[in-house]
């Protein structure tokens, strides 16, 4: 079912209450201090009116051009022009909104569309090519699905049998039937071709390198791609769980896209890559299910990414055959525990591909050559917020800039920023962006994704050597 834009649902006092406790549970930076200023009815006013502009900006991105690109860049504008219009009216020279995190939050969280299919715990293939690049998959829809509150999505990968991957409804079967996470969260999985394979190193001269690299990536965005359109999605709480087949596809996947990934599970661990570093790990929680074949290999694993992100890794032990069907409590009581943490106090940047350079809010500009250079002289960045200074410290090698994406729970956006790069210090003023904020949030679907400001720099050679 595709979705219908016309269909929406808006925080009751009641939702508005539970989404404070949740961004109150949120290990980030200022969430424990901060509270909704606004009243329930004025932020069920402003949720509908942002609502309604998010429509008519996806109206307008899918119109044909001419008289309906025209007619829908008009409706655009009028739309952004009420719920500007009310932000003023609860604005002052006091007090922000676009400052509010909490806000803020409470705000978007139902601001993009979604369907209004219901679910009764039954798997069921969904086969739909009308948007791009989504795989057919097998979607487990609970019972307990309730298009008021976002749920967690759980993308399990099918595991590799011989030289044959699992029909997607067969995995789900094996993996996750009477897990009682599976009770709570969306599941799945994507079916994938017969062809296709994920654990061999991509030749990075090889004429078919870059379209093999987009094949194994859509087999995690295609099942989330689909099921974003239908559904809503507690997009902190995106668990990715690898199989046989993609143990080691797993890991560099989450090194790719670190603020995509709440989660990550891998079933059947890899020998260590040698060209794989892991600080862009930070943070993550991970969880590795080992036998006795692969117990030394997540023992390994474990100790190199507590090496970057201290207690995040555990490993505990697969009981009964694979897929551990005996440690489907154990898998799922950590589960319940994952929660992304969007912004935290540091990130880590260290590139294992030259195309995939973000972690969070640090997104990084050309690096230097990754492949073939020495694991400790390849681009690194590292940035830390300190919110009761506000200042952000940036060190940095191997890359031509560095932007920061900013909100009011990294740094006070109201007064004067210190940013800091490599040792040399810049004092700067920034205004809140509410178009750059709502173009971040449409283009990646994400209402947590919320940054009101950005700030790119130079990192010069001479800034490297300091």
């Amino acid at each position: 079912m595709r979705t219908n834009l016309l269909r929406r649902t808006f925080p009751t006092p009641a939702i508005l209450c539970a989404g404070l406790l949740l961004c109150s549970a949120a290990p980030s930076l200022q969430a424990q201090e901060q509270e909704p200023q606004l009243k329930a009815s004025e932020l069920k006013n402003l949720a509908k009116k942002a609502a309604n502009w998010v429509e008519w900006e996806i109206r307008k991105d899918g119109a044909s051009p001419g008289r309906e690109k025209a007619a829908a860049r008009k409706k655009v504008l009028k739309a952004r022009e009420a719920f500007v219009k009310e932000l003023e009216k609860r604005s002052s020279d006091e007090f922000d909104v676009l400052g509010s995190m909490p806000d803020l939050r409470l705000i978007f969280e139902a601001s993009l569309p979604y369907g209004s299919e219901r679910g009764n715990g039954i798997p069921k293939m969904r086969r739909d090519s009308s948007v791009a690049l989504v795989l057919d998959h097998a979607l487990r829809i609970p019972k307990a699905y309730d298009d008021d509150v976002p749920m967690p999505l759980v993308i399990s990968l099918p595991s590799r049998d011989e030289d044959e991957w699992m029909e997607p409804m067969d995995h789900m079967k094996a993996v996750w039937d009477g897990v009682p996470f599976s009770e709570e969260a969306l599941v799945a999985v994507p079916e994938l071709g017969p062809d296709l394979e994920f654990e061999a190193p991509i030749d990075p001269d090889a004429a078919n390198g870059g379209a093999l690299r987009r094949q194994r990536l859509v087999g995690i965005f295609g099942p989330l791609r689909g099921v974003r359109e239908d559904f809503r999605i507690d997009y902190d709480r995106v668990i990715v769980d690898c199989g046989r087949g993609h143990g080691g596809f797993g890991v560099r996947f989450a090194t790719y896209n670190p603020q995509l990934v709440g989660g990550l599970i891998i079933r059947d661990p890899q020998p260590l890559d040698p060209e794989m570093r892991y600080g862009s790990l930070r943070g993550m929680p991970i969880l590795l299910v080992a036998n006795d074949q692969t117990k030394a290999d997540a023992e390994a694993l474990q100790a190199k990414i507590e090496e970057v992100s201290p207690g995040t890794c555990t490993v505990i032990d697969g009981d009964g055959e694979y897929p551990f069907a005996g440690s489907a409590a154990a898998i799922s009581e950590w589960c319940t525990g994952v929660h992304r943490d969007l912004v935290p106090s540091t990130v880590v940047v260290e590139p294992n591909s030259p195309y995939f350079r973000n972690a969070y809010w640090v997104k990084l500009g050309s690096p230097e050559p990754i492949l073939g250079v020495p694991l400790d002289a390849r681009p690194r960045v590292e940035a830390t917020a300190d919110r009761d200074g506000n200042r952000i410290i940036v060190t940095a090698r191997g890359v031509t800039d560095v932007t920061l994406l900013l909100n009011d729970e990294l740094v006070d956006l109201s007064r004067p920023v210190t940013i800091e790069v490599n040792g040399k210090a810049t004092t700067q003023e920034f205004r809140r962006d509410l178009n750059f904020m709502m173009e971040s949030l449409k283009d990646r679907r994400d209402p947590t994704w919320l940054f009101t400001a950005q700030y790119t720099t130079p990192v010069t050679e001479e800034d490297e050597n300091k």
